[in-house]
């Protein structure tokens, strides 16, 4: 599984025209580490945001995105790697004694806030870089429990929690099974590409649409060839409205602080 993407992969994120500089990279690196990470390693949207704060936002997605850019850059040692599996794993459900691997909290100390997919998003894309550790342990407990990740109610059936049933969104289940280097079959494939390409041709702005699409994109291209053709055109499609595939993700941290955060500035 690679630790970092290809030089082909590098120009298709950022540009022909665009090669940043040894020095800017490390300033997105460190920019980070010093400035938007929590005492437990996730990423906020404005700085210094503790866990009651606004801009603490979907922590796990943002840390995920971190990992892929700097896999993305070539820039992911083996320390970050570390810090994200510590990370995760306190992340992970705790239902008296028993911690349950692969149902995940919003953050250590908010686990009785209802957890959503986009965090899911983050961390099996960044896992893809990072070992497939904690790919395989939301995958294995997905396909235990019907794909239904209900971190208030752990073990809950499909019939007891509808809205936290994972396979009702076409193409996730697929993702996440790429994510852990599962084989997936074309036709179950399909409906992720079909989703992908839906985002990527409409006109709306959503910023965290686009960032789910990044990281997705990041795993299903490295597997499968149709979606390397389809990240090039996701690749020109954010450049063309956007100006960079960084800033397609502009207006998702915008309304937290007026400085443009270090995720969407390093592929800018």
């Amino acid at each position: 599984m690679p630790a970092q993407a290809s030089e082909k992969q590098k120009k298709k994120l950022l540009g022909a025209a665009f090669t940043p500089s040894i020095s800017a990279m490390q300033n997105f690196r460190n920019s980070i580490e010093a400035r938007y990470l929590d005492a437990y390693g996730l990423v906020t949207v404005v700085p210094g945001a503790d866990v009651n704060s606004v801009g603490m936002g979907n922590g796990l997605l943002h840390l995920g995105l971190y990992v892929v850019e700097l896999a993305a850059l070539g820039l992911l040692e083996s320390k970050t790697q570390m810090r994200f599996h510590r990370t995760v794993d306190d992340c992970r459900v705790v239902e008296g004694t028993v911690t349950v691997p692969g149902l995940l909290v919003r953050h250590p100390l908010k686990s009785r806030d209802p957890e959503s997919w986009d965090d899911y998003v983050g961390v099996a894309a960044a896992s893809f870089f990072c070992g497939r550790r904690h790919a395989n342990e939301i995958v294995a407990y997905g396909e235990a429990n019907e794909w239904v990740f209900d971190n208030l109610h752990p073990w809950a059936t499909r019939a007891q929690s509808p809205g936290k049933w994972f396979d009702r969104m076409p193409g996730f289940t697929a993702f996440l099974r790429m994510a852990a280097g599962r084989t997936v079959g074309f036709w179950d494939r399909f409906p992720l590409f079909v989703r992908i390409l839906h985002a990527t041709l409409a006109k709306t702005d959503k910023a965290d649409t686009q960032m789910k699409s990044f990281l997705m994109l990041m795993v299903a291209q490295a597997e499968h060839p149709e979606f390397s053709l389809l990240f090039s055109f996701w690749e020109w499609r954010m450049r063309k409205r956007f100006g960079a595939v960084g800033k397609a993700f502009h207006a998702y941290f915008a309304g937290g602080s007026s400085e443009t955060h270090p995720l969407v500035s390093a592929l800018s």
